[in-house]
């Protein structure tokens, strides 16, 4: 999603990892991610807490912001109800290792990368988006096109995590952002996504809460995101 930003300031707060430079790829083939033309204004804002808190919905705005009104089933409210990890705060790569940046995140999703080095950036995405669906009962909705343009599909019998594995093995940051539209940055919504298709490699990274501002009408939006190799959300 390429958004363009006019007259307002959103505010970028980061739960997971820093949106970084680079497109999340190997460390031998580096391409710069092309400047998104946003106009942003970084939000400083410590905050304390008493104790880790159990979901998204529970970090807490900074001062004056109000999360803004979701509906109880939608994608928003799911990812608003996230739970985060309560006794760790490492960010675990998917061989057990831990990753050599702990410096980046704020929270941790607490949802399995897997075994496999496969749960990488736009099958974050893909994953978060799946798992609602099938929470809601609606898998004829869980699709996911491969790089031809074949959609992979998921039903009731199938090995969940099999089908999750097919899904991240061939599709990517290209076939996502090939399915989905561009939004007008006023109309963002949470689980809109900014995704940048590189060649071979791109990044995405999924809007998980937003507040607003009624006095100075600005907005602050979360973003969660995986990388490479494949990590915790």
């Amino acid at each position: 999603m390429q958004l363009i930003l006019l007259n307002k300031y959103f505010y970028l707060v980061i739960i997971s990892l820093v949106f970084g430079h680079y497109a999340c790829q190997t460390s031998t083939e580096k391409s710069p991610i092309p400047t998104i033309p946003i106009q942003t204004k970084t939000l400083v804002s410590t905050i304390s807490l008493d104790k880790n808190p159990a979901s998204i919905q529970q970090i807490p705005t900074p001062p004056d912001y109000e999360r803004i009104s979701i509906s109880p089933n939608s994608f928003g409210h799911y990812l608003r109800q996230l739970p985060l990890r309560q006794d760790n705060q490492t960010v675990y790569l998917y061989n057990g290792e831990a990753k050599s940046n702990q410096s980046a995140q704020f929270a941790i999703v607490e949802m399995s990368v897997g075994n496999r080095d496969l749960q990488q950036c736009a099958d974050a995405v893909m994953r978060l988006r799946a798992e609602y669906l099938k929470q809601q009962q609606r898998p004829s909705e869980i699709h996911f096109n491969d790089q031809s343009g074949k959609a992979m599909r998921w039903v009731g019998q199938k090995n969940w995590q099999k089908y999750l594995n097919l899904v991240f093995s061939y599709a990517n940051t290209r076939s996502l952002k090939a399915e989905m539209k561009p939004r007008k940055p006023l109309d963002m919504q949470i689980g809109d996504v900014f995704i940048v298709s590189g060649n071979p490699y791109g990044h995405a990274v999924i809007v998980a809460d937003m507040a607003y501002h009624p006095i100075n009408q600005s907005y602050i939006f979360m973003l969660a995101q995986s990388y490479m190799p494949a990590q915790d959300i």
